[in-house]
């Protein structure tokens, strides 16, 4: 007998899972933010660099971490990404954080 297929929504919230799972143990900062800047995700590198805990960096903005100007340059790059539509997938110059590091 032939199972019936599974629509690709059905697979969604194993995916997501191991989505989670791989994006915590990359050795990369990876994160969301919303179209307002506000961080939506943030996984464990972004954590370690800015000694921050999820749920304090959830709904904060880079100027709660970085200089006024630099949060103003991620700010910026943003802005274009959110305009273009391209992704920005580079090293931020200068980021240095709030607390000197």
């Amino acid at each position: 007998m032939a199972h019936p297929s599974r629509s690709s929504s059905d697979q969604l919230p194993p995916l997501i899972s191991v989505l989670s799972a791989l994006l915590e143990r990359a050795d990369t900062s990876v994160y969301t933010k919303d179209p307002s800047g506000r961080y939506t995700y943030a996984n464990r590198q972004v954590q370690l660099l800015f000694g921050s805990t999820l749920e304090k960096i959830l709904g904060s903005t880079d100027a709660d971490f970085y200089s006024a100007e630099l949060a103003r340059s991620i700010r910026e790059n943003d802005l274009s990404v959110l305009k273009t539509g391209k992704v920005f997938a580079g090293l931020e110059s200068g980021a240095v954080l709030s607390t000197g590091e």
